[in-house]
């Protein structure tokens, strides 16, 4: 589900995509846990929450941020996929500090 002015062929999801495919299993685990508090998907067919993404002002200086009850990333318009990947990567790593 795509709110805050973005759709599937917005360029910093088409880079939120790229990056996550490009991450390990562990790093999407990870991802997992920044957005939504859980390291896995359920198993049943029949799950009704669906991931949103949110896109925010700012750019390359911002990081993204994670609202885990609605399983929703608010994503700062990146200038790159790398960039989105790196930032997601700091973002993910201090969220797991502060949760230990």
């Amino acid at each position: 589900e795509y709110e805050g002015g973005c759709s599937a062929t917005t360029p910093v999801v088409l880079y939120l995509w790229e990056a996550l495919e490009t991450m390990s299993n562990k790093e999407r685990q990870q991802f997992l846990r920044f957005v939504w508090a859980r390291s896995r998907l359920p198993v049943t067919e029949h799950w009704s929450e669906k991931f949103k993404i949110h896109t925010t002002g700012g750019g390359d200086d911002r990081l993204p941020t994670a609202h885990t009850c609605n399983f929703q990333l608010d994503l700062p318009r990146f200038s790159s996929a790398k960039v989105c990947y790196d930032r997601l990567m700091v973002a993910m790593n201090i969220a797991c500090d502060i949760d230990g």
